[in-house]
């Protein structure tokens, strides 16, 4: 692996729980092509105008953070990748509580994945698979921080403000800008 793995805490305030925050651990994959394109999921049944994430998913029970990057890498893109390919950069250990002061404690690796040239297709639930330099990312982080606080979603995914979403994926996205 070489070199050690940064730690970053994210602590928040939220209304509700969201999704990932119930898992104990996941793993966001920054996947790049050999022409240094991120690449990132689409889902617009899902998410907000201009937003869009990391691949990746929860990590299962007994499982590395490795094999959960390579197997949500399969199950979203298609693309099967060795484990050399994957490298993990930083762990955030997420702390939120929200307003009936319930905690929710999550650790979200963020791995790097070189997928080369490999032909991407969506798979599982995301629908699209976008490509983005770093002026597209620039802008993705810049959409995350302004999710207003009173746009909330309400679905089979629960009920949850994308500004408290924001609040983690904004900082782990802002971290993959900062590898370009």
């Amino acid at each position: 692996q070489g070199g050690s793995m940064n730690e970053e805490s994210i602590k928040i305030k939220i209304s509700k729980p969201f999704g990932n925050l119930y898992r104990n651990r996941c793993v966001l994959v920054a996947a790049f092509d050999d022409s240094h394109n991120l690449l990132l999921g689409a889902k617009p049944d899902f998410y907000p105008p201009g937003i869009v994430r990391l691949l990746g998913g929860g990590v299962d029970e007994g499982e590395n953070i490795e094999n959960a990057a390579r197997r949500e890498l399969l199950e979203e893109t298609g693309v099967a990748v060795h484990k050399d390919k994957i490298h993990i950069k930083t762990k955030f250990s997420i702390r939120a509580i929200d307003c009936d002061g319930n905690t929710y404690n999550n650790d979200t690796y963020l791995v790097c994945a070189n997928i080369e040239s490999a032909p991407v297709n969506p798979g599982d639930d995301v629908k699209q698979i976008i490509k983005y330099k770093s002026q597209d990312l620039e802008r993705l982080v810049d959409n995350y921080r302004k999710l207003s606080p009173s746009l909330w979603y309400k679905g089979a995914e629960g009920e949850f403000s994308w500004y408290d979403y924001a609040q983690v994926y904004a900082v782990i996205h802002n971290k993959v800008l900062e590898m370009f």
